[in-house]
């Protein structure tokens, strides 16, 4: 049997599902298909999915066609789907509401469309299998991991450069992740409110917005009147991410929900201590090599950022564990899973 991989990731901006798809799509034994530009994002995207890529497998012999990118044809029966998290159902109002509807309308269908559904974590093949009321043994749990060639604690020689080209004081904490309710930035700035007389460090906020998922303006405007305590870095290029890292004193990322969590491993490869929540995903990927809190508590994050402040004995632990903890997660592995499964006599329709 052929296999075509969905290429629409190809042309859409980077975030952890497109990395995902961008690593695991190198050892899948299939071709990529790649859509126009025009049709990689939105509604037509979504018609490249149901149509147009379809009809490309069926020239080919209705090759099986990997879509590893939350979506996938609502026609077309020979094909599996990478389903990340199943937030638009759980928490619709962290989306726009065209966002949510859309989504709870496709994924049902594609997911009977499908052969088999792959996921990233125990949490999400749990929540995939009771909103949709489908056996576990039937979704594969894969995961997600880093390069750890480039997010290491191993200092590289554009850092300096980046650093004082942007700012960055000597200490700083460093928070990861889009401003959307769901990455919690609230709270955590009301944390750091607490803390920052306290300790002279800067909270670096690296990230954007995104219309999906209804980011809030007054986050934004959090931000810009919080003045020396925080420092806006706005987007990074994955050189300047490693760098922000590596020389950070600590990581928060107290996410209300994750589907996996993939800031916690590059925090954790770059050798720098995590603070992060004790629910959804999180928690499975950290399994111990991070403090963990009640991301709803402001008191937590509080006590946990004072102390990786003033426990050098306590960070130094938890940077060892975390180099440690991402030695378990590799991409290859997930690829050859994903092989197996395509290999197998046994695969037929959910």
């Amino acid at each position: 049997m052929s296999t075509l991989i969905n290429g629409r990731f190809i042309k859409q901006s980077m975030s952890g599902v497109q990395r995902f798809a961008n690593e695991v799509s190198e050892g899948i034994n299939g071709t990529i298909i790649v859509p126009p530009k025009i049709l990689s994002s939105g509604l037509l995207g979504h018609f490249w999915d149901s149509v147009i890529l379809p009809v490309i497998a069926i020239s080919k012999g209705n090759a099986h066609i990997v879509n590893l990118c939350n979506s996938g044809s609502i026609f077309y029966s020979n094909q599996s789907i990478v389903l990340h998290d199943t937030f638009y159902e759980d928490y619709p109002e962290w989306y726009s509401s065209s966002f949510s509807m859309l989504y709870k309308s496709l994924i049902p269908r594609v997911i009977k469309s499908s052969k088999h559904i792959y996921t990233v974590s125990r949490y999400s093949q749990r929540r995939i299998s009771e909103i949709y009321g489908i056996n576990e043994e039937h979704i594969t749990v894969l995961g997600n991991a880093v390069d750890t060639n480039k997010f290491t604690p191993v200092q590289a020689v554009d850092d300096t450069e980046i650093l004082r080209s942007n700012n960055i004081p000597e200490k700083y904490l460093l928070f990861v992740g889009v401003t959307q309710e769901r990455k919690n930035i609230t709270r955590l700035l009301q944390a750091w409110s607490q803390v920052y007389d306290k300790c002279g460090y800067t909270l670096v906020v690296v990230g954007g917005s995104s219309s999906n998922f209804g980011s809030p303006k007054e986050l934004e405007e959090h931000i810009k009147r919080s003045g020396n305590q925080v420092l806006a870095f706005g987007h990074a290029t994955d050189l300047e991410l490693s760098c922000l890292y590596r020389h950070a004193h600590a990581f928060c990322f107290v996410s209300l929900a994750e589907g996996f969590g993939i800031p916690v491993l590059e925090a954790m490869a770059s050798g720098t201590a995590v603070i992060s929540s004790n629910c959804s995903a999180i928690k499975e990927v950290a399994d111990g090599a991070a403090i963990l809190v009640d991301p709803y508590s402001v008191d937590e994050i509080v006590s946990a950022i004072e102390m990786l402040l003033v426990d050098e004995e306590l960070v130094n632990s938890l940077v060892q564990k975390g180099l440690k903890r991402v030695r378990d997660f590799n991409w290859d592995d997930y690829a050859r899973a994903v092989n197996l499964k395509l290999e197998e006599s046994s695969f037929e329709q959910l």
